[in-house]
């Protein structure tokens, strides 16, 4: 079973004024939003269902999903301006 949903470079908490380690990474089974890349499967699995505005509220409803997780640093990767 796939439980790999998403990966993200995104952590919310992931600032460069606070304390982290650049070699951890995190198993969460919220959608991060931000930063995120995920398998050909998957998209070939939710393209025609994938919504124009609010997609990150449609990567976290269950139905879409289905349990898997998503992988996110200590320390964020991308800038966000």
């Amino acid at each position: 079973v796939n439980k790999l949903f998403c990966i993200s470079s995104w952590n919310d908490y992931g600032q460069n004024f606070l304390n982290h380690d650049d070699q951890t990474l995190y198993r969460t089974d919220y959608f991060p939003g931000l930063g995120w890349l995920l398998k050909k499967s998957l998209w070939m699995e939710i393209q025609d269902l994938f919504p124009e505005d609010h997609w990150d509220h449609f990567m976290r409803i269950d139905t879409v999903r289905k349990g898997r997780d998503c992988i996110f640093p200590d320390m964020s990767r991308n800038y966000n301006i």
